[in-house]
């Protein structure tokens, strides 16, 4: 077993984001920090180790499965927090520490608007104000300031901190959602010596299946993807492997305590660094945290992940329930969560980033449409049909548990939108792989959803059809399609549904061939960029044309050039200028706010958000 004594820890709700005005709003009590002792610069107006923060912390997003009629939980509860993991110089050199930001409820509301939005991305945006005070009780945002993030640079120019090539390939390139991959599993004991019940051994059967368990993690994720993704027990050390795949830790810090859970798992973090001499996640693909239980008032949860990351953490008897760790590592592989018809949070129940299945064994199911999309198992079987265009025909879907067949050729259907969602059709097959699945069984599903390469953001279930049903999408343009379940058949084998996909009213019968979307070419001119500029990140106009849209509209004010005052719109073609600019211009008036940070370049990463 394995001790701790004295962490860094803080727990963290709302991030940062591009620019959102605040207002003055007495902050909440929250944990301490500890670590942060004596770190005070001579300005510490009243609180404790008091600092000004030194280095950008990275966004993270964690969401919570909240238990159905749980305590103080509901499936419509708000289930996502933001965190921010501190930078080694404002955590007293420690890492993957966690800290809360305190801003006001205005400023969250934006904020989490942001990240619906994409604007704001789990695991590659960033936070940094040098007016941001660090202390014991956590990161306090300067008030009535606005607040700005940055998207961390993915390029790695040898100017400052840049994201790890691992972490580039892992969550950027999709690298997680294939390949043989090493999760290991924490069995923790905190400082009352609480710990779960079952041993090592139970708890890797049920996780891996390596005894008896006949549903589980392992055999669940390798059925969903036939193969693609394969899950095995992190190797460890013999002096420390527990059972296969499973590391036992004890702690000093308590979960009975306020914010217990949290405390705990930062102190989990720093004491599996410390034993295996590592910095997480070393050679781990996905580390699964379980605690005994969860004390106190916040407790409506199952479990929590953060967004592409590979972080997650599991409470009581859910560790073992084999839809709650699919639908947590969905979200470490990039998906957040799927809402039904009511409009609810995750009440879409043909797929397991819904709120899934709860039992030991209960978990035989797969996801949605738009979530299936993302994933990448099935590009094979998946076609994409522009809607600006008109199209009239009719097509064969099969389901995912038949993707496998020679017999199956399609099982997902695109549908380009032009605008930042789109619609995914699938036929729900409820057997084999998917046989327990929770909600329209046999049926066409509809959903809606934005899906980029990195991150599935929050799917709605649009509608499910029986045979002769129909459902009118949101007109596109001119343009109104009907989706209609012209014929459903589930005693042939493999089971089929034919989908009517129309903005005339008609169909034919013919099969069609794959339509593919050619994208929009980015604008070209004549224009040049100014000749040598950078922003206060040291970053060139490439990055803006990299993170931003055409007339940089989310970062064409901000982080102008210290020396010069030349912000990317002056400077940069893309953000509209450039070109008659020289290396001195007549400075123009610009909206930056006096809350965005202008930093020299060796004062913060070149930043360029994804979890």
């Amino acid at each position: 077993m394995i001790s701790i004594s004295g962490i860094f820890v803080c727990l963290i709700t709302f991030s940062s984001t591009n620019i959102v005005t605040g207002t003055t709003e007495q902050q909440p009590s929250i944990p301490r920090l500890r670590g942060l002792q004596g770190n005070s610069n001579g300005k510490n107006n009243g609180k404790r180790g008091k600092s000004n923060m030194k280095k950008p912390c990275t966004v993270q997003v964690r969401a919570e499965l909240k238990i159905p009629n749980g305590s103080g939980a509901a499936e419509g509860d708000s289930d996502e927090t933001m965190v921010c993991e501190v930078d080694p110089q404002d955590a007293d050199g420690k890492t993957n520490m966690l800290a809360k930001l305190n801003m006001d409820s205005i400023q969250q509301q934006h904020l989490m608007e942001l990240i619906r939005i994409g604007k704001v991305e789990s695991g590659q945006s960033t936070y940094f104000d040098p007016d941001a005070i660090v202390t014991e009780e956590g990161i306090f945002l300067p008030p009535n300031k606005a607040v700005v993030t940055r998207k961390k640079e993915k390029k790695n120019n040898g100017k400052g901190k840049k994201n790890s090539q691992r972490e580039l390939n892992y969550y950027e390139n999709g690298e997680n959602r294939a390949g043989t991959k090493n999760y290991l599993v924490v069995r923790i004991t905190d400082g009352d010596n609480k710990a779960r019940s079952e041993n090592a051994i139970t708890m890797s059967d049920d996780i891996f299946g390596t005894t008896n368990d006949p549903i589980n993690l392992k055999s669940q994720m390798e059925a969903c993807s036939y193969n693609k993704l394969i899950v095995d027990p992190a190797p460890l050390p013999v002096e420390k492997e527990a059972a296969p795949g499973v590391l036992e830790v004890k702690v000093e810090a308590k979960l009975n305590s306020p914010d217990g859970v949290y405390l705990v798992e930062n102190a989990v973090t720093q004491q599996i660094q410390q034993e295996l001499n590592i910095t997480l996640p070393g050679d781990f693909d996905q580390v699964l945290y379980v605690v005994e239980d969860c004390y106190g008032d916040d407790c409506g949860y199952a479990a929590y992940a953060y967004y592409n990351h590979w972080r997650s953490l599991y409470r009581a008897q859910y560790y073992k329930h084999t839809g709650v760790l699919m639908h947590e590592i969905g979200h470490n592989l990039g998906m957040a969560h799927s809402g039904g018809l009511d409009g609810a949070t995750y009440t879409d129940h043909t797929g397991l980033m819904g709120n899934p299945l709860y039992g030991d064994d209960l978990g035989r199911m797969c996801f949605n449409p738009a979530k299936s999309a993302f994933i990448g198992w099935y590009d094979d079987k998946i076609i994409t049909i522009d809607l600006r265009q008109s199209h009239s025909q009719v097509h064969r879907l099969y389901g995912i548990s038949d993707y496998g067949s020679s017999s199956s050729s399609l099982v997902n259907i695109r549908l380009e939108t032009g605008l930042n969602e789109d619609y995914y059709v699938g036929f729900n097959r409820a057997t084999g792989i998917n046989e327990q699945n929770d909600e329209a069984d046999n049926e066409v599903t509809i959903t809606k959803a934005q899906n980029t390469f990195s991150f599935s953001y929050q799917s709605r279930l649009q509608a499910h059809l029986i045979q002769g049903e129909s459902k009118a999408l949101d007109p596109i343009g001119s343009r109104t399609f009907t989706i209609t379940a012209e014929t459903i058949n589930i005693n042939a084998d493999p089971s089929y549904a034919d989908v009517c996909i129309t903005d005339t009213g008609n169909c034919d019968a013919n099969p069609p061939s794959p339509t593919t979307v050619t994208p929009t070419p980015a604008p070209t001119s004549a224009c040049d960029d100014m000749a040598g500029w950078t922003d206060s990140y040291g970053d060139s106009c490439d990055w803006y044309e990299q993170y931003d849209s055409t007339g940089c509209p989310s970062y064409g004010e901000y982080w102008a050039n210290p020396d010069t005052g030349v912000t990317p719109n002056m400077a940069c073609c893309w953000c509209g200028g450039g070109s008659s600019l020289t290396s001195s211009p007549a400075l123009r008036p610009t909206l930056s706010p006096t809350s965005a940070p202008t930093l020299s370049p060796t004062s913060a990463p070149t930043s360029a958000p994804t979890s």
